[in-house]
């Protein structure tokens, strides 16, 4: 055995020869293996589906899709006398416009503290 260990002499253990190789080999595959390398794929990169794609649209825009409802209202008005299509596309606007209105009543009930917080 030899005498090799650090820190104070309760703490040090005496291992033999063959015992120090092991552990250093040990200690150099554990170096290797956590080393970077060329060979490595790098991780991909997280990318949202369309779904969610979608849904940070419409909440990014929901402020200005508000607008919808007069706008897309009155070209259904007139859609309706011209066009079945037109008046369908005007229609959807339209609820497009009614739904970025609901999000945001209910952002704004969100917004409120509850219970007296402050």
């Amino acid at each position: 055995m030899n005498g090799k260990g650090f820190g104070p002499a309760h703490d040090r253990i005496d291992l033999t020869d063959e015992e120090m190789r092991v552990i250093g080999l040990l200690e150099k595959d554990l170096d290797n293996a956590s080393s970077p390398s060329s060979a490595r794929k790098p991780t991909p990169r997280f990318r949202p589906s369309a779904r969610a794609q979608a849904d940070y649209l419409c909440m990014r825009y929901r402020r200005r899709a508000i607008w919808l409802l007069p706008v897309a209202g009155l070209a259904l008005a007139f859609a309706i006398t011209v066009s079945l299509a037109l008046a369908t596309l005007c229609a959807a606007a339209w609820a497009v416009g009614f739904a970025a209105l609901l999000t945001e009543i209910g952002a704004a009930f969100r917004r409120l503290p509850r219970n007296g917080d402050r």
